[in-house]
């Protein structure tokens, strides 16, 4: 008797392929591996095997549990290497079930026997799945019901042996890219026109043909395609050159089954008469005028009932005209679905809006080999277009960095990078990277059977630019001085002018929004706008041409000047990591606004600028870039003027230098401050350089030089009355006596320090000294007394939010638990802290927790996990260039040797350095952060 079952086909695909590509032993390890991973699910989804060839042949009572071991098979799977994939099909009807004989049996029959077409109906779908891919019948969906599993129609399909055609459907999951079946000669899509199917090739259409192949659109392409048959009008905007025509014409020669009266392409990018827009859909329509009827009549009564799919193409210079027309089409044809693109919306009631984004790049954080680029549909493009014009073409580990910087600089704009990679033919990789700075002269050549404006990339945005009104065009121009993004107030500051009044800058910014021309993304309480690359540099060639480039940059260094040095108090204040963050943020704009002052006449204001950087060039660790700076504006000022700032720039270079283990440069640069300050008879300032020169001696080990400076710092301070220098000197003092292994006498001056700052009521220096004596108290051993100090130290940091001190106080309380024995407290202390650094950006900060990190690991006796981290700060120690301060290597060593030790084969710990040092930094982070995503398990795989 038959029974409703539902019955699950699978096959594993290409596999005379894979038998000439794997080695006899290879095949058969693979064939026993596929096979006990997929009969080591059956019993979780409470299945039965009924036959096995190159897949299985499957039954199950719930069609829940088959559609669960489909989607557990296929998962299962891809851990068995990209290059073997299985398709199935899934299908639910009466089953008969044949026992045979043992005679039978023995004789070779199978067991049990499926009789029926519920088995052929399952072969004929599963052989339309791609690989990876689980096709489903009607009835299969049906039985499935409301589940929550992810299921996509793909419309019907004539199939042989099956008297009507049949709808097929994907089975998915959250992270499935669902792809239409593959056509082949015994089956093809159908569309109902009338009363009658057809197949899908004769539905009537005047779309392009696709010449190359469609790239980096798969997850667009999934969102869309079931959007196209609920939506009444889908609007693709974005910015010339995205790409929205070849999607418009994949999805809709995709999802032609679903409009059996016709799929009509209309392009507008010719027309200039908005009065002609329905003329020119009639024309592709077939349709002639008549006398006394209105052409927009004679269109909706053509359309009426039928099922069409109207494209529209490049609307926006018609904006209007194409609004009027599709809202009358979409009011009186209800069957009738358009998909339409430009620039920007038509405004209809109905319309659903999709930007479309960019190509996907390369991970900037990620090492760029050949096959991480390739993951990046950017890259893919280039490569596939490149080797259109010159056959031999490869993404290589020499040119992988040199494609993806590219890629990125075009902005993953399709258009310029198919511009680029015909490039190819004349230019290697890195002439090509190298000419990027003059884009529009580099990417011409495109198709000449293309439209006049996609074959230069100039001429595409020449284009969108002569489409704006005067006011837009002068506000795209003023806004291209802005690298990395702006927010409101910043435009509004450095963009309005005699020409753009008070308030209308908001409104010339949603206008262009709207054009696809700024980028609008919504940030923590406000919005943050930007260009993309290719766009800045088009409305800066037409800023330049305006002859105003001077002045607005000019606005635009003073926002930024203003800000940094508004900043730079409050880098040591309550508010300390939301100013770094707001710095962080505006970093490109800090470099656009110090490379102006390079050009500019007024130069002065980069070292301005350096001496505000100071503090944030140091806590995000931007030492080389710093002193970069620095040089270039202390080699471009002669030393006779600005000296008060060139003193300032001066400390900043020692300051950084020293940071690097740059001694040399580091006293070079604070002498010559210090020499100026003497000159100037400036006192005050004289004691601050006093103090770091004092730094760098004491760094290298000269303690007795490091005392002297820290002496006749002491001694000004005094002579000056000036308590808050005296308190810093006090300080220093204590710190080089501390290096002598005196610690009693720096336990002294770090009291007097205190007794300064509570004098002055110096919240902020009461709390460094407390965390000072806590330090030396910890040194001599006294635990208690010393966690006391730090937790006072720690209080004071929480009320003035000064969260570098309380990483630092974190840092040290929780060596103390590890003295103690308290372990939950040392790691909930250690990692913490290293949590706040990593928030701040505080590279250096870093280093030294994942040091100090590591030596509490080993003392917890995981020395393999101490090994990794170990190197792992060691390689951070070198990108940033701050190597680890002289008398810092003592304790250090000793960390590292009684590691080492605890090694019978110290290769082991070697090994785990190197591996170590290959870690990005988050990585590391999340070695000691055990609770992340980074395990050791997975960086040793």
């Amino acid at each position: 008797m038959a029974e409703i079952r539902a019955i699950l086909l699978t096959d594993v695909v290409d596999s005379t392929q894979l038998a000439q590509a794997l080695g006899e032993a290879d095949l058969a390890a693979l064939w026993e591996a596929h096979d006990r991973l997929a009969r080591d699910l059956l019993p979780l989804w409470r299945g039965r095997e009924i036959d096995k060839t190159d897949g299985f042949l499957l039954l199950f009572a719930d069609p829940a549990d088959a559609a669960g071991y489909a989607l557990a098979y296929h998962q299962a799977m891809a851990g068995l290497g990209s290059q073997v994939k299985a398709r199935a099909g899934l299908h639910v009807g009466p089953v008969i079930l044949r026992e045979n004989s043992a005679r039978d049996v023995a004789l070779g029959a199978k067991l049990i026997e499926v009789e029926g077409l519920a088995k052929p109906t399952a072969a004929r779908v599963m052989s339309l799945a791609r690989g990876g891919q689980t096709l489903l019948t009607a009835e299969a969906r049906e039985a499935l019901g409301d589940s929550a599993l992810r299921i996509q129609s793909y419309g019907h399909w004539r199939i042989k042996g099956a008297i009507e055609p049949i709808e097929l459907f994907e089975l998915g999951t959250e992270a499935t890219v669902f792809m239409p079946p593959s056509d082949n000669p015994k089956v093809y899509r159908v569309a109902r026109k009338g009363t009658r199917w057809l197949p899908v090739r004769q539905i009537d259409n005047n779309l392009p043909q696709r010449l190359v192949s469609l790239i980096g659109r798969e997850r667009e392409f999934a969102e869309l395609l079931p959007r196209l048959s609920q939506a009444r009008l889908l609007t693709l905007v974005g910015i010339g050159g995205i790409g929205k025509t070849r999607l418009s014409v994949e999805l809709a020669a995709t999802a032609m089954g679903d409009f059996g009266d016709g799929v009509w392409f209309v392009e507008f990018a010719p027309l200039s008469d908005p009065g002609l827009v329905a003329n020119t859909v009639a024309k592709v329509l077939g349709l002639k005028e008549e006398p006394a009827r209105p052409i927009q009549q004679i269109i909706t009564e053509h359309l009426g009932e039928k099922r069409v799919l109207l494209v529209l193409d490049n609307c926006e210079h018609l904006l209007n005209a194409c609004a009027r027309l599709v809202d009358l089409i979409l009011r009186r044809c209800e069957n009738v679905r358009i998909l339409a693109s430009g620039r920007e919306a038509l405004g209809v009631a109905c319309e659903h809006v999709v930007q479309v984004p960019s190509l996907s790049l390369p991970d900037p954080k990620q090492a760029q080999t050949a096959e991480s680029v390739m993951r990046s549909a950017a890259v893919q493009l280039f490569s596939d277009r490149a080797k259109l014009v010159r056959a031999d073409f490869r993404v290589t580990p020499h040119n992988a960095a040199l494609l993806a910087s590219i890629c990125s600089r075009l902005d993953g704009i399709p258009l310029a990078i198919e511009l680029a990679a015909a490039r190819v033919r004349s230019l290697s990789v890195d002439e090509i990277h190298q000419k990027l700075d003059q884009r529009f002269r580099l990417l011409i050549g495109g198709s000449r059977a293309g439209l006049p404006r996609q074959q230069t990339l100039r001429s595409l945005f020449d284009w969108s630019y002569d489409l704006l009104q005067e006011r837009e065009k002068l506000a795209l121009q003023q806004l291209s001085v802005f690298s990395g993004g702006w927010m409101l107030v910043a435009a509004e500051q450095v963009c309005t002018d005699d020409v753009t009044a008070d308030g209308e800058l908001l409104d010339l910014l949603t206008s262009l929004c709207d054009k696809s021309l700024v980028v609008a993304e919504q940030g923590v309480g406000a919005s943050r706008y930007r260009l993309l690359e290719t766009v800045r540099q088009y409305a800066g060639e037409r800023l330049l041409e305006r002859g105003s480039e001077r002045t607005i940059r000019r606005r635009h260094r003073d926002h930024f000047l203003a800000l940094v040095e508004k900043a730079a108090p409050e880098l040591q204040g309550a508010d300390q990591a939301e100013w770094l963050q707001r710095i962080e943020v505006e970093h490109d704009n800090v470099r656009t606004a110090l490379d102006w002052c390079l050009v500019d006449a007024e130069s002065h204001c980069g070292l301005r600028l350096c001496g505000a950087l100071h503090r944030f060039w140091l806590l995000r660790g931007h030492f080389s870039e710093g002193r970069e700076w620095c040089a270039r504006f202390l080699g471009k000022i002669e030393p006779e003027a600005h000296v008060s700032e060139r003193a300032k720039a001066l400390n900043v270079a020692g300051v950084l230098a020293r940071r690097q283990g740059d001694y040399l440069a580091a006293r070079r640069s604070l002498e010559e401050s210090l020499s100026i300050h003497r000159h100037l008879g400036d006192r005050r300032e004289l004691a601050v350089s006093l103090n770091l020169l004092g730094d760098v001696a004491m760094e290298q080990g000269d303690l007795p030089s490091a005392q002297a400076l820290f002496e006749e710092s002491l001694g000004i301070s005094r002579e000056l009355g000036e308590l808050r220098g005296i308190a810093r000197s006090l300080h220093n003092l204590g710190v080089a006596a501390c290096g002598k292994c005196d610690l009693a006498s720096g336990q002294a001056l770090f009291e007097q320090s205190l007794t300064i700052a509570q004098e002055l009521q110096d919240q902020s220096a009461i709390e460094h000294a407390l965390w000072d004596l806590g330090m030396v108290t910890f040194q001599q051993g006294n635990y208690l007394v010393a966690k006391d100090l730090l937790e006072k130290s720690l209080a004071i940091c929480r009320k003035l939010g000064e969260r570098t001190g309380i990483a630092a106080a974190q840092h040290l309380l929780g060596h103390i638990a590890l003295e103690m024995g308290d372990r939950p407290t040392t790691r909930r202390l250690l990692e913490d802290g290293l949590r706040i650094r990593r928030e701040l950006g505080d590279r250096p900060g870093i280093a030294y927790s994942l040091e100090a990190s590591a030596a509490a690991v080993a003392e917890l006796g995981d020395l393999l996990r101490a090994g990794y981290i170990w190197g792992a700060a060691e390689q951070l120690r070198e990108r940033i260039g701050s190597p680890l301060p002289r008398v810092d290597r003592p304790r250090y060593d000793r960390w590292v040797a009684a590691a080492r030790n605890g090694f019978a084969d110290g290769a082991d710990f070697e090994s785990a350095w190197l591996k170590g040092r290959a870690l990005t930094l988050d990585q590391a982070i999340g070695l000691v952060l055990q609770d992340e995503p980074a395990t050791l398990d997975s960086v040793q795989r």
